[in-house]
């Protein structure tokens, strides 16, 4: 086992931490191309299917908002341990199945395992790397993560005639690795753990991350909110592109994959950049140029939308554009926020988390149901959420970051 002055030196576990960060996008893309399969298996309508889409999201901020604030009780790995092993036993259990009930009930349990296992990664990280490197180590993190929702729906397209099962069978199998790799190599990291058990600290956990201040100004819950709008502009692409893309544009289920990919790709891409621009420019400057670039972007492909009927090629150029803003922002405004906290940076991971993935996934549910009057409705959604994280990042001063002084 590794000791933790080892990890700080060891990309093993910058890529051990992407891995299980992964978990979750595996565990939501993987099937997506399968949702009407698992319908027809179940005699069931679409939309019950995809109703584990939101068990799944829901078991996920249960699990989030316990697991942070625990582990910073109980240490980092006895949360990760059991969160895997929840995930690996409720995925065995969705296998065998004979009913969507049961499949909805083991999709809650399997995120609040997959939630739990997840959200202390962003501590973990904390725990190991100091403030000053956090943002650059996290913009690494996020690009080995990305290569899940790339490869994610590829590898359910090539499954699926398998059967629906033998996707469930491929993410047990991957959390199962993930549980042997962090009981045998990764040690505790919260050297503040005290292996104790208050669960009445929890609130007084929150309250506390909620209430951080830096430089005597609330900084840390602004990037909370900040993070939930752009997660409500994703969310509300994610859960409406097989929508666009299949229903609207008639795409088969490889080509959707193939668009999917494509998206990966720009996350990437705008996480590459947003490292490379880390080395010149402050992160604060960072977030502004891609927020600022996305709601362009959404406004553009919203007015094209709306005044003429556009080709799959222009819609893709739009969201392809959205989507990289989205790749640069997300690994930047984790580092900063989590750079703010020391000893509860668990509680602190959890609170992004939950209100990032309730949030933005309310956000993202409300376009769903918008999109009964069409497209556009959509890309509305998403144009709102991203002005409001406009609002947000261009209110914070880039000197609250730095030594106590007057800006």
């Amino acid at each position: 086992m590794l000791t933790k002055a080892q990890l700080e030196q060891s990309q093993y576990f910058l890529i051990f931490i992407a891995c299980s960060v992964a978990l979750t996008p595996l565990a939501i893309d993987a099937y997506l191309p399968v949702l009407p399969i698992i319908g027809e298996h179940f005699g069931v309508s679409i939309s019950e299917a995809n109703l584990t889409i939101s068990a799944y999201f829901v078991g996920l901020a249960i699990g989030q908002f316990l697991g942070g604030p625990l582990s910073d009780q109980i240490g980092r790995k006895p949360i990760s341990l059991c969160g895997l092993v929840l995930f690996f036993g409720s995925t065995v259990f969705i296998m065998l199945a004979t009913n969507i009930d049961m499949v909805q009930i083991a999709r809650g349990l399997q995120g609040i395992g997959g939630g739990a296992a997840s959200v202390i990664c962003m501590a973990q990280a904390r725990d190991v790397y100091p403030p000053e490197d956090i943002v650059k180590k996290y913009a690494n993190i996020i690009l080995v993560m990305l290569v899940a929702p790339m490869v994610a729906p590829v590898i359910g397209a090539i499954i699926a005639p398998l059967g629906w099962q033998y996707i469930f069978a491929f993410l047990g199998t991957y959390s199962l690795l993930m549980l042997l790799l962090s009981w045998r190599t990764i040690p505790e990291t919260n050297e503040h753990a005290g292996y104790a058990l208050n669960f009445k600290k929890i609130l007084s956990s929150y309250w506390q991350a909620i209430t951080l201040r830096t430089n005597n100004k609330y900084i840390a819950i602004r990037y909370v909110f900040f993070s939930v709008f752009i997660a409500g502009t994703f969310m509300s692409y994610l859960t409406n592109s097989s929508f666009i893309f299949m229903d609207v544009y008639q795409l088969n289920k490889f080509e959707f994959a193939l668009v999917f990919s494509i998206n990966s790709i720009m996350l990437m891409i705008g996480n590459r950049i947003a490292a490379r621009m880390l080395k010149k420019f402050p992160p604060l400057i960072i977030l502004r140029c891609a927020i600022v670039g996305q709601l362009s972007a959404i406004l553009v492909l919203l007015l094209t939308y709306v005044f003429i009927s556009p080709t799959l090629p222009v819609v893709m150029l739009g969201l392809m554009a959205t989507i990289a803003a989205s790749g640069a922002m997300v690994p930047t405004v984790s580092g900063l926020y989590i750079s703010l906290y020391d000893s509860n940076a668990g509680s602190a991971s959890s609170l992004n988390s939950t209100m990032m993935y309730m949030s933005g996934g309310l956000i993202g549910a409300f376009s769903t149901y918008l999109s009964h009057w069409g497209v556009s409705r959509v890309f509305l959604v998403m144009l709102v959420s991203t002005s409001l994280a406009n609002i947000i990042i261009f209110s914070i001063r880039a000197c609250w970051h730095e030594k106590p002084k007057r800006c």
